[in-house]
């Protein structure tokens, strides 16, 4: 008994002393958790204090970016509606001026085309015609000059000139009348029935040989005598005058 008191003794002391020393090393290790957690809990707390502030400074900066954005895409939209509505007005423009144009181009081809084929056509017959004057044969039926309304040739200006001389002439000596006596301006002479004479001055009008033959001959032998002092020719001058 006394042996096994011992050993209980023995086991309770060895059992106190590491009891103690456990204590103490939890107590140890309490106080360096706690620090430790203490620590954790100040970076957590820093953190959270850093990304809340980043996160508040990036949702400003987001909220800033949103309204730039906003306003830049709007001044876009209206820059890209008001250079569509340019660009189609300026569309619309060049498509009516290309059809205007195309109309245009086309009626003058269509107009040379009959131009040069008319003037084509009168070459040909202004050919034969010189042939049939180089030939001697003076029928010149063939001969076609082509013109066109304003056009401002030698031959036109020349015909026109001539023409127009030539009526105001002819205006100059007669009145041409159709059928109910008014005077005709027709141009083309289809409606003129009668022809009346204006007065024409005869004063330095000369007898034609070849159309009057011995009678203008006969006239000439009178005027001559005139001028002689033939005194039966003066007997019948100032019987009846000259």
């Amino acid at each position: 008994e006394a042996g096994l008191a011992a050993d209980i003794a023995a086991e309770t002391t060895r059992a106190t002393t590491a009891e103690t020393a456990n204590a103490t090393a939890i107590t140890a290790e309490e106080t360096r958790a706690l620090a430790a957690e203490a620590g954790l809990a100040a970076d957590i707390a820093a953190e959270t204090t850093r990304a809340t502030t980043a996160e508040t400074a990036n949702a400003t900066a987001i909220t800033a970016e949103e309204t730039r954005a906003l306003a830049a895409e709007a001044g876009l939209a209206a820059d890209i509606a008001a250079e569509t509505t340019r660009a189609t007005t300026a569309e619309t423009a060049n498509a009516a001026a290309i059809a205007s144009e195309t109309a245009r181009a086309t009626s003058a081809e269509t107009a040379n085309a009959s131009n040069v084929t008319a003037n084509a056509n009168a070459i040909t017959a202004n050919a034969l015609a010189i042939t049939d004057i180089v030939s001697g044969n003076t029928d010149l039926s063939n001969a076609a000059v082509t013109l066109t309304r304003g056009d401002s040739s030698t031959v036109a200006t020349t015909l026109g000139a001539g023409i127009s001389k030539a009526d105001n002439k002819a205006d100059a000596i007669a009145s041409f009348r159709d059928a109910n006596g008014a005077i005709d301006e027709a141009g083309n002479g289809v409606g003129i029935t009668s022809v009346v004479l204006k007065q024409v001055d005869a004063s330095n009008a000369e007898a034609n040989g070849e159309a009057l033959g011995n009678v203008k001959d006969g006239a000439d032998a009178l005027a001559d005598e005139s001028v002689t002092g033939n005194t039966f020719l003066n007997f019948f001058r100032n019987l009846f005058g000259n």
